[in-house]
């Protein structure tokens, strides 16, 4: 076992703990755990290597991912004026969205989560923020 210089990261060997000594996974992490926001401005190509959040002020459409990982989890907030319907489509993936998926509310959010299990994507979203 060895702790990292005077950091709080700690290495048993097997197991990575931030913030303890006594890693209990292959990461233990104790606190909050922060993933950078990408500002994809009026973007809809979304690259998922800066990020696991991002946003745009594009309206609904078609949004083209790239750079998902498997067991990654991703969310994608669109913010257009216009009401539409997002589609989504990643290189080597099929996209599931769900059977209530349609177009969202004019001038309001939509949150739209993603979770990538070998080559499929599951979608959800929230709509009317």
């Amino acid at each position: 076992a060895s702790a990292l210089g005077n950091s709080l990261i700690y290495d048993n060997g097997t197991n990575v703990a931030i913030g303890s000594t006594s890693p209990s996974a292959k990461l233990d992490v104790v606190g909050a755990i922060l993933s950078r926001v990408n500002n994809a401005g009026s973007g809809t190509s979304i690259d998922w290597a800066t990020s696991n959040v991002a946003y745009t002020s594009a309206s609904c459409g078609a949004f083209t991912f790239s750079n998902m990982q498997d067991g990654g989890s991703y969310t994608l907030v669109v913010k257009g004026a216009t009401a539409g319907t997002c589609s989504f489509t990643h290189s080597g993936l099929t996209v599931k969205l769900p059977t209530d998926h349609g177009a969202n509310t004019a001038a309001k959010h939509t949150v739209y989560s993603f979770l990538r299990a070998g080559t499929d994507l599951y979608v959800t979203w929230i709509k009317g923020f």
